[in-house]
């Protein structure tokens, strides 16, 4: 009778281990299911269009400050203002230099060196372009200021002095109309 038994329990275990490895099948299957629906979903986003803000450029970005800070000036409205720069904003960019060396044959004390740059570059979602270090931007030359409430020299003074201060311009290339 206990050969009996152990035979049962063999192979109530046989067909236990059966189930669990259909079990595991089973919720493999339905993992690999759920995965490309949501392969699906993240497809769909990404034929919707962006919508991406252009960024504001660098003059109009100095003329809007200027315009809340000058209108934050007691007695000062309706102020209009022009910066004019000296040239772009320039990128500086990663190059790999590399450089090799050839002697000439024969034992001569002549040599060549010869430098290679390779401009690194990064991957987006625009496309290849270079990795930029460092961004210089321009310096401003002059400023053009109108507003309603300036019109005296005393305020004209303390706004030529913060322009001078901000931008490190001379007194000629600041202009402050009252409009």
């Amino acid at each position: 009778m206990s050969e009996w038994m152990e035979k049962l329990k063999k192979t109530e275990l046989i067909s236990l281990m059966k189930n669990k490895f259909y079990l595991l099948f089973i919720l493999g299957i339905l993992l690999i299911g759920i995965s490309y629906v949501d392969i699906g979903e993240t497809e769909k986003e990404k034929k919707e269009p962006k919508t991406e803000e252009v960024p504001e450029d660098y003059t109009t970005r100095l003329e809007r400050k200027l315009r809340k800070m000058l209108q934050g000036m007691e007695g000062i409205s309706d102020v209009k203002v022009m910066v004019t720069l000296k040239n772009s904003t320039e990128k500086i960019v990663k190059e790999d230099v590399e450089s090799e060396k050839n002697q000439s044959e024969e034992g001569t004390k002549s040599e060549q060196e010869i430098h290679y740059k390779k401009t690194t570059a990064v991957f987006s979602a625009d496309g290849e372009q270079p990795y930029v270090v460092k961004e210089i931007y321009p310096k401003v030359e002059g400023v053009a200021i109108s507003a309603k409430g300036i019109g005296t020299i005393k305020r004209k003074n303390e706004i030529i002095q913060m322009m001078v201060a901000l931008f490190d311009l001379p007194v000629h290339k600041i202009s402050i109309m009252e409009s």
